[in-house]
């Protein structure tokens, strides 16, 4: 058994209980409405038209619980064990109730009032919204409209999808660009799916995939060790008393100096953009479009800037910039001597 959204059996089952003890505590004795259908299914036939001419749409669903209030109004419950609880609004814009009343509408014509009920299982809440006959025509509009968009859609072979758990339900995954190639795979023997072209496009792609990671690996380990050497060069440097190193083919320039380190977006996202707020705000810097410190530094070094503004980026610079000793090794060829 696989649940859609993540989790042990043993867990939805103690959610089950608790839903199915909730609603009993809630609703007993059962006698608010009477019950005239479980799992229901509705449907009707919605004319469609645009400048190529009409068509017919087939609108159809099932209705969890569809009963007769004490007052003789039809209610259409459906039941959720979602974790969250939605605000009323969200329900009274939310089509597959509504949906669900046009199509009662039309199997009773005349129906007054119909109660839209949902039952949060989780929550121990209902929420409940009243539909009048005169919302049903604006609902098959917009109905028409999505429906003329999904028919574009496959005309044009431009088939938008949105991937989500839901696509396990989805009866046109042979459609999709997401699913068509996936679903294809599945109907192939198994002998001959690795013959397929795009299996193995995927499959040769993940293998170079593979084989960037591993090198990855490598390198990371590489620059670790690196990083040890050059820790070992500069001490042998200051024993020595020297900045240069000879090796046999190469030298080893060593090179300390101090930077100025600004936040950066990756290690530090919140400073970084009230740093980058702050300078744009100010003024200081009117060719900046994303914060740049080396910029900034080089200006005031080339003295490209100059009285307020300068005074301005210096106090920014002095605020946000943190200056810290840098160490690198520069390698270059050996240079050839007398001896050579």
């Amino acid at each position: 058994m696989r649940f859609v959204a993540g989790g042990k059996a043993e867990e939805f089952h103690r959610i089950g209980v608790d839903c199915l003890r909730a609603y009993y505590e809630n609703n007993a004795p059962f006698d608010a409405d009477k019950t005239v259908g479980v799992e229901r299914h509705v449907g009707f036939e919605l004319p469609v038209s645009d400048d190529a001419g009409e068509d017919t749409a087939i609108v159809h669903g099932y209705v969890d619980r569809l009963s007769i209030g004490r007052d003789g109004a039809f209610e259409i419950h459906d039941y959720k064990t979602s974790r969250s609880l939605p605000h009323v609004e969200d329900k009274e814009a939310d089509w597959q109730l509504a949906i669900y009343d046009s199509a009662i509408r039309r199997i009773w014509p005349g129906v007054g009032e119909v109660r839209l009920v949902w039952h949060f299982l989780r929550h121990g809440q209902k929420i409940v919204v009243t539909r009048r006959a005169e919302q049903q025509a604006p609902l098959d509009a917009q109905v028409r409209d999505v429906i003329l968009k999904i028919w574009n859609d496959q005309a044009t072979g431009k088939f938008e999808y949105k991937e989500s758990p839901l696509c396990d339900w989805c009866d046109f995954k042979e459609d999709c660009p997401r699913w068509k190639h996936p679903s294809a795979y599945e109907a192939l023997p198994e002998d001959e799916r690795k013959f397929e072209t795009g299996v193995k496009l995927v499959d040769e792609y993940a293998q170079l995939e593979a084989k960037k990671k591993e090198l990855r690996s490598e390198i990371a380990a590489l620059e670790e060790s690196q990083d040890r050497l050059a820790g070992s060069l500069f001490e042998y440097g200051g024993r020595h008393d020297v900045s240069r190193v000879a090796g046999t083919d190469v030298e080893a320039d060593l090179v300390e100096k101090q930077e100025t380190k600004f936040p950066t977006r990756t290690a530090a996202p919140r400073k970084f953009e009230e740093m980058e707020a702050e300078l744009k705000a100010s003024g200081a810097w009117p060719e900046v479009s994303k914060m740049d410190g080396k910029s900034l530094l080089d200006a005031i070094k080339e003295g490209r800037l100059a009285g307020e503004v300068l005074e301005r980026v210096k106090a920014f610079v002095e605020k946000w910039g943190k200056v810290e000793p840098h160490r690198s090794v520069r390698l270059h060829k050996r240079r050839a001597s007398a001896d050579d």
